[in-house]
C-alpha cells in the first residue's frame, strides 16, 4: 500500500481534521480558498467539496480524461473553459442535472 500513497493520504486526512477542529470549529470550511488551505486538499478536491457540499460554482474537472496541448495543464485549461462558458445559474443547472441522473 505504501507505493500508492495511502499512508500519506491518511496522514493528510488526519491533519486536515485537526485543522478543521482548530480553525473552523470542527466544521469543513465553506469556501474554495479555505478548503485549499487544508492539508492534502488540492484544486480537484476543493472544487468537488465546494460544488457538492456547499453548492458553490466550482467546476470539478478530472485532468485524467482531458488531453491537449498548449500553455498550462489540461485541467487548468478545462477549468477556465468551463468558467468562461457558464455563469453561476447555468453551472448550477448543469450540476443539478448531472446529479439527478
Amino acid at each position: 500500500w505504501q507505493g500508492v500513497g495511502y499512508y500519506r493520504r491518511v496522514t493528510n486526512m488526519k491533519q486536515a481534521a485537526i485543522q478543521c477542529c482548530q480553525f473552523y470549529n470542527g466544521e469543513l470550511p465553506s469556501s474554495y480558498d479555505q478548503l485549499l488551505k487544508l492539508k492534502g486538499i488540492g484544486p480537484y478536491c476543493a472544487s468537488a467539496i465546494a460544488s457538492f457540499a456547499f453548492h458553490l460554482p466550482h467546476p470539478v474537472v478530472d485532468g485524467n480524461v482531458i488531453t491537449g496541448r498548449g500553455p498550462g495543464t489540461a485541467e487548468e485549461f478545462a477549468m477556465e473553459l468551463v468558467k468562461l462558458l457558464t455563469n453561476e445559474e447555468t453551472y448550477n443547472s448543469i450540476k443539478k442535472g448531472s446529479i439527478q441522473r
